[in-house]
């Protein structure tokens, strides 16, 4: 299944196939090992989403509740306690 990648098509209403979220990536001039990092996490994501849909997640705020638990479980603090010490 393809999906939206926010960060790639910003305005265009695109959709981000792997081979053109590749290529836009290198064309930012980032390096092909970060370009394969953020693919298999890209990779990892959807199926991890796609599980959790399975398991009975419909809503934005059941992935936002997932999402936060092991960002705290990995790295100690959620993505908006990051975001509130990055800004």
């Amino acid at each position: 299944m393809r999906r939206r990648d926010p960060e790639l098509s910003k305005g265009w209403g695109q959709i981000a196939t792997p081979l053109r979220t590749r290529m836009l990536y290198k064309l930012k001039g980032y390096p092909d090992s970060w370009i394969e990092k953020r693919m298999r996490g890209i990779f990892i994501r959807e199926e991890l989403t796609d599980e959790w849909q399975k398991r009975g997640a419909k809503q934005d705020k059941d992935y936002e509740i997932l999402t936060a638990e092991i960002s705290k479980a990995t790295f100690g603090v959620t993505p908006s306690q990051y975001i509130g010490k990055t800004s």
